[in-house]
């Protein structure tokens, strides 16, 4: 049986073809052979044709495992295929079949890293790319980050500095601001500014890449999409990430630093000391950790956002704000499962 990678938009434009009225012209003939496969000649044809390859695959799957997964990539492409086929079928919101594909793109990402130790690590990882993708997110975040993170740790430093005095606590002022920029700022700061400067680039990317047909071509020239685009952007922003953090964090302290001495009249030694007493090298790790786990989830949506982008240039806006919009919700729901394992002790 002949293998296809069907588009979303080709069923639709068949069932459109189909169902219009007085179309018995050689023009709509014609149409009808372009969009309707060989094997499939019918709405109902290409429904139960589409069961099949469903029910095949499961049945070899089922019946060798072990050769199943000698070749991911196969069995991933598979997947793929099929859940494109069945959401022509049935035709669910586009939200959920596209969701369902980021998922299966982030499983495909952490097999690839993680469970494959037969494959070198150099084979695994395209170099080049990674360290073109660090390269051009560290420059294009850092400024933001530092900005954002400074006058956040101003406004911070203001409130603190204000109702501590009252009660003579000066001497905690710089320790709550250390274990606040730590834990829970900085990380999820620069994890706003990464979504929203680098996270829709990349899904614009992708996207304009996707509706070019340029990632069909990477196939055709025998480069695995996912190798060459996504895993260099997932690894470059897994990196960056945690070196903005830390950077963001030294220039909140700085910050809060000199306004607490110039306006409240807390010196620099107070806040030093107090950050020094309660802040512990764990913190620090925390904060990294919490970067690592942003950067993978951002570049994790937003290519999976662009890698399914249909429909031109609208598609392509549409993948930008949403990439962006769900690695917002993301960030705040991982922020709260990582605290709740960190720190629910």
């Amino acid at each position: 049986m002949m293998s296809q990678n069907w588009d979303a938009r080709d069923f639709d434009e068949r069932r459109s073809s189909n169902s219009a009225s007085g179309t018995s012209s050689n023009t709509t003939n014609n149409n009808d052979q372009k969009f309707i496969p060989l094997e499939a000649e019918t709405e109902k044809q290409f429904r139960e044709q589409s069961l099949n390859r469903l029910k095949q695959f499961i049945d070899e799957t089922a019946s060798d495992p072990e050769k199943a997964m000698k070749d991911p990539k196969t069995v991933g492409q598979k997947v793929l295929n099929l859940i494109i086929e069945t959401c022509e079928i049935w035709n669910p919101p586009k939200f959920l079949w596209r969701t369902a594909a980021t998922l299966l793109l982030a499983g495909n990402v952490c097999y690839r890293l993680l469970l494959k130790p037969s494959v070198k690590l150099k084979k695994r990882i395209n170099m080049k790319q990674t360290v073109e993708q660090i390269a051009r997110i560290g420059p294009e975040t850092l400024g933001v980050a530092m900005m954002t993170s400074s006058f956040v740790g101003l406004v911070f430093t203001i409130q603190f500095c204000k109702e501590f005095s009252k009660v003579g606590l000066k001497n905690v002022i710089g320790g709550l601001l250390g274990l606040a920029f730590a834990r829970e700022l900085t990380p999820v700061i620069c994890a706003i500014v990464l979504a929203g400067r680098v996270g829709s680039a990349i899904a614009a990317e992708l996207g304009t890449m996707q509706v070019t047909e340029q990632v069909d071509q990477l196939t055709v020239l025998d480069t695995d999409p996912v190798d060459y685009l996504v895993i260099p952007r997932v690894l470059a922003c897994m990196i960056s990430l945690p070196i903005l953090s830390l950077i963001s964090f030294a220039q909140s302290m700085a910050a809060s630093i000199i306004l607490a001495d110039f306006r409240y009249g807390v010196s620099p030694n107070v806040v030093i000391d107090s950050a020094a007493k309660y802040l512990e090298l764990s913190d620090i790790g925390v904060m990294s950790a919490k970067s690592v786990a942003f950067g993978a989830v951002i570049a994790v949506i937003s290519c999976g956002w662009g890698t399914t982008t249909i429909g031109g240039a609208k598609g392509v806006g549409e993948s930008t704000t949403a990439s962006v919009v769900i690695s917002l919700v993301a960030i705040f729901v991982v922020d709260f499962v990582l605290s709740m394992v960190f720190f629910n002790k």
